[in-house]
């Protein structure tokens, strides 16, 4: 078995770079989505091990994207992490 694929959906281009950066530094094969709708349609195209999402994302949420991706007959077993970054110390 080859390296792992995650697929990292971020709309934050820093975000998605570091998380790759951290990612592929420990030997995981990296794909990136801006969007949910992005995501869908990557996860679609096979061979992702893990989707890492992020919650907070415009026009298609984290939530949102993962009721899609779960309703899908062969994308429903596909193991996804939710994630978010908040930026203000109340959060």
């Amino acid at each position: 078995m080859g390296p792992r694929r995650i697929l990292v959906v971020d709309d934050d281009p820093e975000i998605r770079s570091l998380t790759r950066l951290v990612l592929e530094g420990e030997g995981y094969l990296v794909d990136e989505a801006v969007d949910g709708e992005a995501a869908v349609a990557r996860a679609l195209g096979g061979d992702l091990d893990l989707v890492l999402l992020d919650v907070n994302m415009p026009r298609m949420t984290g939530w949102e994207t993962l009721r899609v991706l779960k309703a899908d007959p062969l994308l429903s077993s596909l193991p996804v992490v939710m994630f978010t970054i908040k930026a203000e110390v109340r959060d």
